[in-house]
């Protein structure tokens, strides 16, 4: 008698809402805004990578842009600020959106919907972050009846 296994593997995904000071805000608002100008510029570059296409059949994904994070960094000192999975997950949320309208183009706006091409995101539309991995440790200090975490 033979037996077949399937393994299953659980995945985790905790989802918290801080409540930093106004040093803290400060930081993070800087962050989001470092990550907006991260994403509007890596989206600028495939769309002129997307005409160039035509001529130069080479296109720009994922890849070719984290590998040229590090060059960003060291000419623009002030992305060091952004850890550099913040960085990526920014570049990702990007190849999603080129993915998803890939895909929309494919089924030729199936369910009524236009396959609408990546927009460059304002302040009121990028208004997250993700640490996407550990390397982040989250402390428990309860002081009063609310349950208290820091980073």
């Amino acid at each position: 008698m033979e037996y077949a296994y399937i393994y299953f593997i659980m995945i985790r995904t905790y989802k918290y809402g801080l409540c930093p000071n106004k040093k803290h805000t400060k930081i993070l608002i800087h962050q989001i805004e470092l990550c907006k100008q991260l994403y509007n510029n890596a989206l600028t570059e495939r769309k002129e990578a997307y005409t160039a296409y035509i001529l130069s059949h080479t296109s720009l994904d994922y890849k070719s842009q984290q590998n040229e994070l590090p060059a960003v960094k060291s000419d623009n000192p002030e992305y060091n600020d952004i850890h550099s999975q913040v960085s990526q997950d920014a570049l990702k949320h990007l190849d999603k959106a080129f993915k998803n309208y890939y895909n929309r183009v494919k089924n030729k706006g199936r369910k009524g919907k236009k396959a609408g091409f990546p927009r460059y995101k304002s302040k009121d539309r990028y208004n997250s972050i993700t640490y996407p991995q550990s390397g982040f440790k989250l402390i428990h200090k309860n002081r009063s009846s609310k349950k208290e975490y820091y980073i």
